[in-house]
């Protein structure tokens, strides 16, 4: 069972379109990328909320909830959400310790044409980098928050 990313299609003006794809040409990108640049600018001047629609994490029990897609949700520890950040964020740099970390839970990172598929078990969903960077401060952000709060049980604390 896969879960390939999800497609829009969003309608502009041909002149428009043509100017992206001449924005695109210049910086020797993809259309796709200079929309992604301007999104990633609007995130990181507070204007839109770094969160991806159908992915989240949050505390639940002695751990966190992962939600991914329509899978069904994973519970992880601090450790393994960190770890899942960091490869998200470097996927070009993967080591054997997020392999170690994730091995449990058989989840595994790869490319996949420009793109980058998280797997578990028969499922996959595949995103760019730059949703796979939102994901990992996102994903990160909200460990660093639970594990500060001071109701936090200990045994949710990365040691």
């Amino acid at each position: 069972m896969s879960s390939e990313s999800k497609t829009a299609v969003i309608r502009l003006p041909a002149a428009r379109a043509e100017q992206l794809r001449e924005l695109a040409h210049v910086r020797r990108t993809t259309v796709v990328a200079v929309i992604e640049s301007i999104i990633d600018e609007a995130v990181r001047n507070g204007e839109i909320s770094g969160e991806i629609a159908g992915f989240s994490v949050e505390p639940a029990g002695a751990g966190f909830q992962l939600k991914i897609a329509d899978w069904s949700p994973l519970i992880v520890t601090a450790p393994q959400v960190m770890a899942l950040s960091g490869a998200l964020e470097s996927i070009n740099k993967l080591n054997e310790s997020f392999a170690d970390t994730m091995k449990g839970m058989r989840l595994s990172l790869e490319r996949v044409g420009r793109g980058i598929a998280l797997k578990h078990q028969e499922q996959q969903v595949t995103m760019t980098e730059s949703i796979a960077r939102d994901l990992a401060k996102h994903f990160r952000m909200t460990v660093e928050n639970a594990i500060t709060a001071d109701d936090v049980p200990a045994v949710m604390k990365p040691k």
